[in-house]
């Protein structure tokens, strides 16, 4: 019932919405909402006509949603699904290999009108990878990221791997990044704020589709 509602919740958001062209914008609340938002944005920029590049390094894109969701907000999903490239990585090394080559490549062949990199700092949690060794691969990915992104003109999104004694990688994505977007939940709305200072209300109750009805309920 909560993701149904998250998803229902985060498709009234529109491509004003998504992040802005040549920066990182960090994506920051708590993880379900997060991985929805990250799941939303990817809608609406397939939706926009453009390419969406995925880079899944938490291993949560799920077709399944993403598809429900392109259905909720108006879209063919067979159509849409055909623009996302998804690409995994599993390990830190890997991640560092997506990130400082093989996403230059897919910029130029892609052109994508999004890179989003969810989770981006679960594969540096690796244990047999030395923490300090983790945090210079992490910091060297994001800077890659903000050159990428700037050259290209592309805009990025990525949000870090949530749960206790993660604080430092947390802090180095967000630290790493240009802007950040929020999205929490409380009292039955659902606040995402936007780099700008843009803000949307959005009702949780089931069967509400506006923030009118939510104020009129």
């Amino acid at each position: 019932m909560q993701d149904l509602m998250l998803a229902q919740a985060m498709g009234m958001l529109d491509e004003s919405f998504l992040p802005p062209a040549g920066k990182v914008t960090f994506l920051e609340g708590d993880e379900g909402p997060v991985d929805m938002l990250a799941h939303s944005l990817c809608s609406r920029a397939a939706a926009s006509g453009s390419p969406v590049y995925w880079v899944d390094g938490g291993n949560i894109f799920d077709p399944h949603r993403l598809s429900r969701m392109m259905r909720r907000q108006g879209s063919n999903p067979r159509m849409l699904l055909e623009r996302v490239h998804v690409s995994r990585a599993f390990t830190a090394h890997q991640m560092c290999a997506i990130v400082e080559e093989g996403l230059e490549a897919a910029l130029r062949e892609h052109g994508p009108g999004l890179v989003l990199l969810p989770r981006m700092s679960s594969p540096y949690l690796d244990e047999d990878v030395d923490r300090t060794e983790a945090q210079h691969l992490l910091r060297g990915s994001l800077h890659s990221l903000q050159e990428l992104s700037r050259r290209h003109q592309v805009p990025m999104a990525v949000s870090a791997q949530g749960g206790r004694g993660r604080e430092r990688m947390q802090r180095s994505v967000k630290g790493g990044s240009d802007d950040s977007m929020r999205v929490s939940a409380h009292a039955g709305v659902l606040r995402v704020q936007a780099p700008g200072g843009k803000e949307a209300l959005l009702p949780l109750a089931p069967g509400q589709t506006s923030f009118r009805s939510f104020q009129e309920a």
